[in-house]
């Protein structure tokens, strides 16, 4: 079941990182390691699309299908997985500004429709922490 997490500081506006997640709804490849392909379904606003996105790890490849949205009221972006063989859930970025600092959390929620079966899948908990690292490398840069 891949739930994981990874937080870290960024020596960066939140409007900074901010703008790094609104542009990573339409190009995940700048921000998540092992993506090889990304197709925009259907928008329905400037901060809301259907994406499919093709992630590749080793030899362990999969095709991820979510509507996306976020909220520049709470610095908070969802991807809700849709119509997935495997998995039921979603990831939430959340840019957090507090006492003056400012921190990036990527939150991956998966689970397995059977929980008995044996789904083989690139390494979620690198990706996600590959995700957050790079992106404070892109907000710091």
């Amino acid at each position: 079941m891949p739930f994981t997490s990874h937080k870290t500081a960024i020596d960066a506006s939140a409007e900074r990182v901010w703008d790094l997640m609104v542009d990573k709804i339409r190009s995940p490849d700048k921000y998540v390691p092992g993506v090889v392909s990304v197709e925009i379904v259907k928008e329905f606003s400037d901060l809301s699309i259907e994406r499919r996105m093709t992630v590749q790890q080793g030899d362990t490849q999969k095709t991820v299908h979510e509507i996306i949205w976020a909220d520049p009221n709470t610095m908070a972006v969802i991807f809700k997985l849709k119509d997935d063989p495997d998995y039921t859930g979603y990831v939430l970025n959340m840019v957090f500004e507090e006492d003056g600092k400012v921190a990036l959390d990527i939150t991956m929620h998966w689970t397995q429709k059977d929980p008995d079966a044996v789904v083989q899948g690139p390494d979620w908990e690198a990706a996600v922490r590959g995700a957050v690292l790079h992106t404070k490398e892109l907000a710091e840069g």
